[in-house]
């Protein structure tokens, strides 16, 4: 009866009563490929209404596009997972690979080489080389291990890259030229379980393919608007009416012609047209032989065998009706299964069933544990509740040697688990949380979460506080700090207020998790938290750590002044307990501050005086830092010559301790310097030296940075398609890293992009969007920048569409005035120079001389290059006018 009913459940219902639904996402599907271009689509279906069958469905047409999709998924959430698990399974199909086991690192290799030349993706070697490692890493079951600090890694404000983000950035890479071969279609199902940083990851995933033949089809119960940047539409699931329950009837039972009416109207009514539930009800009728196979192998109505009471209406009758049939060792089996979870293992079961038993009683060590007849009896189990529909085995294998299977039924796992008596639920959550730390071995605190929360549930509150702890530090070190955000909390709430070291740390971890995830409201209430506690037990380092949190705080929203106070009160708490590190950063905080409000000269006092600290502990990558500030006070103030001499004594530090982050910013930075100086050609040979270095080692921020760069040079260049490029990989990356300081730059060059050839309309675009976020962010330099640039852009327009008279002129004041404000004489000359070049093309030669003159009069700019470049425009221009 069993093969029976597995033969019917293959008949596809999906084909009645979706055809509409299918024919959209086959519509989208075609449009993805004419476009060439990313679409995405939300499928939403409630319990029993056949969305996992539906997608199944939809991929098996979507593969039949012509030209034709490559296929990944449906991908399905189980419960326990490492966030990454999207984009893992993304890549595992991909590359048809399977966990390695035993395989070395050579043979997974090897193996990913083979099935990318196979897909036809040709990389850089170095570039190849990068990609294929982290895949390995992937493979052989460590890629969750690296994606961590390495450690004795110092911690700081730089621009690093995290290792997710590198992570992310080579799948999207391979992803991406895989998609410039073949259109791919990535289907996700179960949406409303995925842990929230696994959506992110996805939308991550999401923009950065943007610009490719991608086709997202998610599905949910719900809509979910965390997500709503992935899909463009949205198709809803209804039941089926009764004409296509009678339809699907009709065609999965043709031997029954014609099928029986009383049927019909029984089954619509008990499944309300939900597939789901009909396909529950169908299999009763199975069970109860309504409907039978005869001796031919055709299906027979056996109408004296329709006993209502054996046909029950709800899920929880139903659920009872099929346990009634189970025997008492599948039924023990299924139990145990339920107490360890949605997904469980064998050995899981086998370890719950020897704890019920207590200790082994035999003497001799070799009757301990004298065979596995044990297991191969749970297993033989297993297998018969699989045939018989109740869970399934999966091909996954989160541990080596270890079968792991699914409850298969909507709320099975939980009826029977409702089941145990309380106590013995507490003993089985403190048994499996035992299992779980042995069998993960050194990778227990991935699964912290997850045995700490069983142990909370058994009572060993304090055990489970430190668990959650060490799963928040691993999360952390992952750059997920969402989930690390929850986790400290749950560990704080967890654990024994008189730990009060622990409860410092977690404050502090939670502070800077809400500060990372943008909620500073909460981030100030974790570091004031953090203060009081360390105010109690007198912690003058622990106080001053809290301050200087609230200062960098403060110093995000713009409110120096308090930001000021903050990190005085830290700074002197630091001295008097004597913490060396604390005093030179916070003194570097200081420093940034004054910069930050033009006050260069107080600026570079205080980044001598960290300079000098960190010189005291030879703090070799504090000092290189050190060196960079310093070198950025100089070039604001427009000193090139003393800028280029601290930027390559932070290159050679970076270079003698193999800082790889520290050499693409000097590098930059550098580059950065040659380009203000006018020497092109330098900028271009240093830009590209460090965005190959920068690919080498994923440095996603320096990508950011210095493809924007190389843009810029290339529009000054006029060479406007290749800077567009450039542009683009810019702000793609800007997307992903959510970097709106960089957005708002990125922003206005493509705006002045559009100025130049003629796109006024996208101009204004992208200058009110860097402007928009520069008032977010609180920039006023990038202010200021923006505000130049939609000057130019209106004194362009009002040649070719009538822009307004005199605005150009009043956002070059605006800018001027920022800049003078703010004490950035590099900028304001730069703003002089091009309203200069708007007064020359438009008639006013003499205002405009007037004006380069004040300049050259009245700055205290040092460099020769950019005088000189100020007096050869000064020249021209008269020149001009006498002739």
């Amino acid at each position: 009866m069993a093969e029976k009913q597995k033969q019917y459940e293959t008949k596809g219902y999906e084909l009645i009563g979706r055809s509409r639904e299918i024919g959209k996402i086959v519509e989208i599907a075609n449009r993805v490929d004419r476009e060439k271009r990313t679409a995405g689509i939300l499928v939403i279906g409630e319990e029993g209404i056949g969305r996992s069958a539906f997608l199944n469905f939809a991929s098996k047409k979507i593969s039949l596009v012509t030209p034709s999709f490559l296929t990944i998924g449906p991908i399905v959430f189980k419960s326990i997972i490492s966030p990454f698990f999207p984009v893992d399974q993304i890549i595992m199909e991909l590359l048809k690979l399977k966990m390695a086991g035993k395989k070395t690192e050579d043979e997974v290799m090897k193996s990913i080489e083979n099935r990318l030349e196979e897909l036809g993706i040709s990389m850089q070697d170095s570039e190849m080389v990068h990609h294929r490692k982290i895949l390995s890493e992937l493979v052989l079951s460590t890629s969750r291990k690296k994606l961590v600090i390495e450690e004795g890694e110092e911690e700081d404000e730089g621009e690093k890259t995290s290792p997710v983000e590198k992570y992310l950035y080579s799948i999207r890479r391979i992803l991406s030229l895989i998609a410039e071969k073949k259109n791919l279609a990535l289907i996700f199902d179960d949406l409303e379980r995925y842990p929230i940083e696994s959506r992110g990851l996805m939308r991550a995933l999401r923009i950065g393919l943007g610009g490719k033949p991608v086709l997202w089809v998610l599905a949910s119960d719900i809509p979910l608007q965390d997500l709503e940047q992935i899909y463009d539409e949205q198709i809803l699931l209804l039941p089926l009416s009764k004409e296509d329950t009678a339809n699907f009837l009709k065609e999965s039972f043709q031997d029954l012609a014609p099928f029986p009416e009383e049927l019909i109207d029984l089954l619509y009514s008990l499944s309300k047209g939900k597939p789901g539930l009909l396909n529950h009800h169908i299999g009763i009728l199975i069970e109860n032989r309504v409907l039978e196979l005869s001796h031919e192998g055709k299906w027979i109505f056996n109408p004296n065998n329709l006993i209502p009471e054996n046909l029950p209406i709800d899920r929880d009758a139903l659920l009872e009706l099929k346990l009634s049939g189970l025997d008492d060792s599948q039924r023990e089996v299924l139990t145990l299964a339920s107490a360890v979870g949605d997904v469980f293992w064998d050995d899981a079961v086998l370890a719950l069933k020897r704890a019920l038993k207590g200790e082994v009683s035999a003497k001799n060590p070799a009757m301990i544990w004298p065979d596995d007849s044990e297991i191969l009896s749970i297993q033989a189990t297993l297998e018969s509740l699989c045939n018989q529909g109740f869970c399934a085995r999966l091909e996954s294998q989160e541990f080596y040697g270890v079968a792991e299977y699914t409850f298969l039924q909507d709320g099975m796992r939980e009826k029977l688990f409702s089941r145990i008596e309380p106590e013995k639920q507490k003993f089985f959550n403190l048994q499996v949380a035992s299992w779980l730390e042995v069998i993960s071995g050194n990778r227990r605190w991935e699964y912290g979460e997850v045995i700490g929360r069983r142990l909370e549930i058994a009572g060993e509150k304090e055990i489970a506080a430190l668990y959650y702890m060490e799963a928040a530090r691993l999360a952390k070190s992952r750059f997920l700090h969402e989930r690390a955000y929850e986790l400290f909390k749950k560990s704080i709430e967890a654990m024994n207020p008189r730990e009060t070291s622990l409860v410092l740390e977690c404050l502090h971890e939670m502070g800077n998790m809400a500060q990372a995830l943008g909620r500073l409201d909460e981030a100030l209430e974790c570091f004031e938290k953090m203060l009081r506690v360390a105010w109690r037990v007198v912690s003058r380092s622990k106080a001053g750590a809290a301050l200087n949190k609230i200062g960098r705080i403060y110093r995000q929203r713009g409110d120096f002044r308090a930001a000021r106070a903050f990190f005085e009160r830290s700074l002197s708490l630091f001295t008097h307990c004597g913490d060396e590190r604390g005093i030179s950063s916070t003194r570097d905080d200081l420093g940034t501050i004054e910069f930050l409000v033009g006050n260069y000269d107080r600026a570079m006092e205080l980044y001598n005086d960290a300079l000098t600290k960190r010189m005291e502990m030879k703090d070799l990558r504090g000092i290189a830092l050190s060196y960079e500030h310093i070198g950025q006070i100089h070039r604001a103030n427009g000193s090139y010559e003393e800028a280029e001499k601290y930027a390559r004594q932070a290159l050679e530090i970076r270079r003698q301790i193999n800082d790889g982050e520290g050499i693409v910013s000097s590098l930059n930075f550098l580059g950065i310097l040659a380009y203000e100086k006018g020497k092109n050609e330098g900028a271009i040979s240093i830009w590209k030296e460090a965005l190959e270095y920068a690919v080498k080692i994923s440095n996603l921020r320096m990508m950011e940075y210095l493809n924007n760069n190389i843009g810029e040079l290339l529009m000054e260049m006029d060479k406007n398609e290749a800077a567009e490029s450039y542009f683009k990989q810019s702000i793609e990356i800007a997307t992903i890293l959510s970097d709106r300081r960089a957005e708002s730059e990125i922003c206005k060059n493509l705006g002045l992009l559009y100025t130049k050839s003629g796109n006024v309309k996208s101009a204004r675009e992208f200058l009110n969007r860097s402007i928009s976020i520069a008032k977010e962010t609180g920039s006023k330099e990038q202010m200021g920048v923006a505000l130049r640039a939609l000057g130019q852009l209106e004194g362009f327009s009002i040649f070719d569409e009538g822009g307004v008279a005199g605005a150009a002129e009043s956002y070059f004041h605006e800018a001027l005035d920022i800049f003078k404000g703010i004490g950035n004489e590099n900028e304001y000359l730069r703003t002089m120079e091009v309203y200069s070049k708007y007064l020359f093309d438009h008639g006013r030669v003499e205002e405009a001389i007037s004006l380069l003159e004040k300049a050259v009069s009245e700055t205290s700019v040092k460099s020769k290059e950019v005088i000189e470049r100020l007096k050869s425009s000064i020249k021209k221009m008269k020149q001009f006018s006498s002739s």
